[in-house]
């Protein structure tokens, strides 16, 4: 898949979760400090990439995981809650990758997880490549 194959289906992802929310291109641009709803447009078209910290604001925005709007996977509002051992494994994972989960916040693990799932897609597409 490539680089614009991918941004398309992101905004795809996006596009529906906006629609789902009730909520105007103008509204989402704004509620992600732009000021034009251009901006929204390009992005759900897939005419432009989106950056991790807004991946995380809009997982945010709609409550659901950035891998959810990364890859099509993940949580969103409508899958049960998590068991309690993937908390656990948070916190495990926050040691495992800070050492330790002091002074790190929510934002900057959803962020981390969200560039995991990235990559962990890209990778996945380099592997359809190959078996080509």
């Amino acid at each position: 898949m490539s680089k614009k194959e991918i941004a398309y289906e992101i905004g795809k992802r996006i596009k529906s979760l906006r629609q789902s929310a009730g909520m105007t291109q103008e509204e989402l641009s704004t509620k992600l400090g732009h000021s034009s709803r251009s901006y929204i447009s390009r992005i759900e078209s897939g005419e432009r990439d989106i950056g991790q910290s807004e991946i995380v604001v809009l997982a945010r925005i709609f409550e659901v995981s950035p891998e959810y709007i990364l890859c099509g996977s993940g949580s969103t509002s409508n899958s049960p809650q998590e068991p309690e051992r993937s908390r656990n494994t948070d916190e495990d994972l926050k040691f495992a990758l800070f050492n330790g989960s002091e002074g790190i916040t929510d934002e900057m693990f959803e962020e981390v997880k969200a560039f995991a799932a990235f990559v962990k897609q890209r990778e996945q597409q380099k592997g359809k490549k190959n078996e080509s």
